[in-house]
Parts: C-alpha cells; sequence; structure tokens
C-alpha cells in the first residue's frame, strides 16, 4: 500500500496522532481537562431529545464489541472465501490489537466514567473511549483493504467517516464519556491504523 518514496511521509500521521494522544492522556492525568469537558458535556446535552436519544443509542451500537466482533469474524470468512488472505490476516490482527491496546491504555490512565445521561453507566474505565477506537479500527481496516485491491471508493470513505464521528458524537450525548476519551479514542485509532499500514500490513 505504501511505496518507498510515500513512506517516509506516511510515518507522520501515526507519529502526530501518538503525540496528540500523549499530550491528551498526559492532561487528563492531571486534572486540566475537567472544566473543558464538562462544559463541553453540557452544551451537547442541551440539545438532547427523545429522536436524538433514540439515534445516538442505535448509532452507538455501531462501536460495540457486541456487534463488531461477529462483524469482524464474518468480513474475515467472506475475505478468506475471495482468497483475500492477507487482507483477512490484517483485519483480525487489527481488531485483536485494538482490544489489546485498549484495555492497556484504560489500565493506565485509570479514569472513572462520567455520570451517565441515559441508562445504566457502563462498568468499564472512560479513557480513551473504547467504542470510537474500535470504530475507527474496524471501519479504517476496510476502508485500508479495499484500497489495497483498488476497490476503495469515495462514498465508502464519506460513509465511513461519518459513521465514526456520529459514534464519538453519540458517546458524548449519551453521556458515557467526556469529550477528550473520545478524542482519545480517534486519535489512537488513527495511530493504531498508521502503524499497521505503515508496516505494510495492509499490503497485497
Amino acid at each position: 500500500m505504501c511505496n518507498k518514496d510515500a513512506r517516509p511521509l506516511s510515518v507522520v500521521v501515526p507519529a502526530l496522532a501518538l503525540t496528540a494522544f500523549v499530550v491528551l492522556a498526559e492532561a487528563v492525568m492531571r486534572g486540566a481537562t475537567v472544566q473543558w469537558d464538562n462544559a463541553a458535556r453540557a452544551l451537547v446535552h442541551e440539545a438532547a431529545g427523545p429522536h436524538l436519544t433514540s439515534l445516538a443509542t442505535t448509532v452507538s451500537n455501531f462501536g460495540r464489541l457486541f456487534v463488531l466482533i461477529p462483524a469482524t469474524a464474518a468480513v474475515v470468512g467472506w475475505l478468506l472465501w475471495v482468497r483475500w488472505n492477507s487482507s483477512a490476516i490484517a483485519l483480525g490482527t487489527t481488531m485483536s490489537g485494538a482490544l489489546l491496546l485498549n484495555w492497556v491504555l484504560k489500565a493506565a490512565v485509570h479514569r472513572a466514567r462520567p455520570v451517565a445521561y441515559f441508562g445504566t453507566d457502563p462498568e468499564s474505565l472512560s479513557f480513551p473511549s473504547g467504542h470510537v477506537f474500535f470504530a475507527v479500527s474496524f471501519y479504517g481496516a476496510i476502508c485500508l483493504v479495499l484500497a489495497s485491491h483498488r476497490k476503495l471508493t469515495p462514498l465508502v470513505t464519506i460513509l465511513s467517516t461519518l459513521l465514526v464521528g456520529t459514534v464519538a458524537w453519540s458517546r458524548v450525548y449519551l453521556g458515557v464519556h467526556y469529550p477528550t476519551d473520545v478524542a482519545a479514542g480517534l486519535l489512537v485509532g488513527v495511530f493504531w491504523l498508521g502503524v499497521l499500514a505503515v508496516s505494510g500490513l495492509f499490503s497485497e
């Protein structure tokens, strides 16, 4: 996917994402983001209504492991069926690594959840947002797989980006994450995909 000329430039993206994530995590652990996080949560919650709540609850499921694990298994199975074996390995590696990395980062930062606006509070730690991280990893990996086979279209890219963005919004809207948790999920997702892409995992 990355030729020798493009690879040095492509390294910049995961490097910048990692740097931003580290800076954000350090600020969160110092408590420097609390005021901004609470103000942003309150602003998002001002628009709350039955229809938005229903939309947020539905869209949030696209980042749930309950949905993404079976989806990953199904897509990997299809990739093996059509003999895109390297792509199957790439997707499986992406999601397996994301699961492990998410657990490590949550344990390292150890940030408690905010009080949810709707439903019950999740039991896991808050930083980074696993839903957002997993959504970036899964839908981003699908785009990279399609790109490696020259099957990626602008429509798929736009829809994937909108879906990830909507999942990110839903986590703040529902009150189960701070905005900085969501930003961290986006950053670590970009970092993880970038590292795998630069390593040549998505090359065919």
